[in-house]
């Protein structure tokens, strides 16, 4: 049996207003591609992708 081969973009949760597809700051973007959604640009990320992300860097600042 294989095993899966996981992918990790970032070792540490995105920021909280990171990009909604990649986490990567606005003012740093650009026009990037990565294979779950193709070619884009800097999307505004979800209200419940900003708590996750706000939520794993404090329990990470607890650690």
């Amino acid at each position: 049996m294989r095993t899966p081969i996981v992918r990790v973009r970032h070792a540490t949760s995105p920021p909280p207003s990171g990009c909604r597809w990649c986490g990567d700051p606005q003012d740093s973007h650009g026009s990037q591609w990565i294979a779950s959604v193709g070619m884009h640009t800097w999307a505004e990320p979800t209200r419940e992708q900003r708590l996750q992300r706000m939520r794993a860097r404090r329990s990470a600042a607890r650690a």
